[in-house]
This record gives structure tokens, C-alpha cells and sequence, in this order.
């Protein structure tokens, strides 16, 4: 509650440990485990997307100008 409106969290802290035994002095906690790491996999396929959509913009800002035409705002 703040000034007496409820509020969602916003933000969400992530604490993490290669030993279990690290965490075990800290208030409650929620855990997710990600073997497979898909959460890390996942944000590698977005960089490379927006990686390749930049290379893209950039071609297509170099034909805009080669053609005598504004490329952007």
C-alpha cells in the first residue's frame, strides 16, 4: 500500500546460486529452475532477431539514400 492505493509488484528480484545451501539464510523464496536453460536460449534468439533487424534497417537506409531519398524521420 502506498498513500492507500493497492498497488502489483513491478519489479521482481532474481537471486540466484549455484549451491542451494547459498540461499538457504534468506527470507522466502520462489525457485525456478531452468535445466535446459531456455530462458538464456530464448533471449540468444531474440538478440540475433534484433541483431539481423538492424543489419536489415541499415540496408534499407543505404538504398533509401542511394536512391536520393530520406531515410528517416
Amino acid at each position: 500500500m502506498f498513500s492507500g492505493i493497492r498497488a502489483l509488484p513491478v519489479y521482481h528480484i532474481a537471486v540466484c546460486a549455484k549451491q542451494d545451501d547459498a540461499l538457504a539464510g534468506l527470507p522466502a523464496l520462489s525457485y525456478f529452475a531452468d535445466a535446459q536453460q531456455s530462458v538464456w536460449a530464448h533471449y540468444q534468439q531474440v538478440i540475433r532477431e534484433l541483431m539481423l533487424t538492424d543489419r536489415y534497417a541499415h540496408t534499407l537506409r543505404e538504398r533509401l539514400r542511394a536512391a536520393g531519398l530520406p531515410d528517416g524521420p
